[in-house]
């Protein structure tokens, strides 16, 4: 099955995110796979491929380091 590491790009900078795709042509329904910061990213790449084996298109954004970079945006924006 298809599946791929990508990059979104967001105001805050570039999302890393683990994509796969069903083998079949065709519109899909897509999920988004979500973890806990502490879960492996092995896991969440294994319920991804499940999911695409189960004909979903399935989409886990690694949101690691997110709060950090909009959390430093924030804090620069409000300095005098």
């Amino acid at each position: 099955m298809p599946e791929a590491q990508i990059e979104i790009e967001t105001e805050d900078g570039a999302l890393d995110a683990f994509v796969a795709c069903p083998e079949t042509p065709g519109r899909k329904q897509a999920i988004l796979v979500f973890a806990a910061r502490d879960r492996p990213a092995s896991g969440v790449e294994f319920v991804s491929r499940w999911l695409a084996a189960h004909n979903y298109f399935a989409l886990a954004p690694r949101l690691s380091g997110l709060s950090d970079r909009k959390s430093t945006r924030l804090n620069s924006s409000h300095v005098s």
